[in-house]
């Protein structure tokens, strides 16, 4: 079972009127948690971009279920040793995979293959339509 937890109320009557599971809440209040069926969970993803909401979420959710696997969002790397006392599984960090996206966008460009690429006027020493 898929539940999810929204502080925005528009996605959970969304869900809620589709036949899914959703809350309507801050995830880090034990009484959303337990809506949620947080205790028999297997798995909890925090998306939430505030790190202190996260942290808040991670510790309640631990604290109503220590086998919980928590994968969580984090803005910065010098978020880890909190999130991960705390009880987090795994962070993904935006610091991290917005570097390796620009990396990526950088050589797309060298190579002439750049997905997505706005309408630019050639390099310098590039012919227009070269």
């Amino acid at each position: 079972m898929l539940v999810v937890v929204d502080i925005n109320v528009d996605p959970v009557n969304d869900l809620t009127s589709q036949g899914r599971h959703a809350v309507f809440g801050e995830s880090s209040k034990n009484e959303v948690l337990h809506a949620a069926v947080v205790e028999k969970a297997l798995y909890l993803v925090v998306t939430i971009p505030d790190v202190s909401l996260t942290a808040a979420t991670v510790a309640a959710a631990m604290g109503l279920n220590p086998e919980l696997r928590v994968l969580v969002r984090a803005r910065f790397l010098n978020d880890k040793a909190l999130l991960c006392s705390l009880g987090a599984s795994a962070i993904a960090f935006e610091e991290e995979e917005v570097a390796k996206t620009l990396a990526n966008l950088v050589l797309e460009d060298l190579k002439g293959d750049l997905a997505g690429a706005c309408e630019l006027p050639p390099r310098p020493g590039q012919e227009a339509g070269a």
